[in-house]
């Protein structure tokens, strides 16, 4: 029960509290850049949690059978939280150090530093969550000795295919007149 409460918060309840924050206050467009720019990538970001909701509710139940559309969330989920991991990847040792702050100076009246510490490190902890919610997954399939053509799909030359064309979604919409480029 306990894991399921730490699964729900850091791939579900963390990751929602922080698009809303993100989408409401702009901080980290304020400070580093925008990760959701257009309504494309809000969506994007979106389903992150919910395909982390989703598969924790399938694999919580102890009669759990695997659906090739639980490979198939788990894989949009990995794709888009890795990518996410990626770009934060050089602002995550500053947002731990952001985290330590605002949670040793819990009484400080500019809690800024605690939500630029914590938008970096969510995709990590989504893709953390997302990570162990696939193994669940595959140990059931494991277990039922089934195999077929979907599992090809969601083998490891499916998950590039799909890294490769959310990439692309996300170059692409990216605005050309911004003052970064990603890319």
């Amino acid at each position: 029960m306990r894991n399921k409460i730490i699964l729900f918060a850091l791939g579900v309840l963390l990751p929602i509290a922080v698009l809303l924050i993100e989408a409401f206050t702009g901080v980290c467009k304020q400070s580093f850049f925008s990760p959701i720019p257009t309504p494309l990538h809000s969506a994007l970001v979106a389903t992150v949690p919910l395909g982390n909701l989703f598969l924790l509710l399938r694999t919580g139940n102890a009669s759990y059978r695997p659906a090739p559309f639980d490979l198939l969330v788990a894989a949009i989920v990995l794709a888009i939280s890795s990518v996410y991991s990626f770009l934060f990847l050089p602002l995550m040792p500053i947002a731990g150090m952001g985290m330590i702050m605002s949670i040793v100076s819990v009484f400080n009246p500019d809690m800024l530093v605690g939500l630029l510490g914590l938008c970096p490190l969510v995709p990590a902890t989504s893709l953390a969550v997302a990570g162990i919610l696939t193994r669940r997954i595959l140990r059931a399939r494991a277990q039922m000795k089934s195999a077929s053509w979907f599992d090809a799909l969601c083998s490891n030359g499916g998950l590039c295919t799909l890294y490769c064309f959310l990439l692309g979604i996300i170059w692409s919409v990216a605005p050309c007149n911004a003052s970064y480029r990603l890319f």
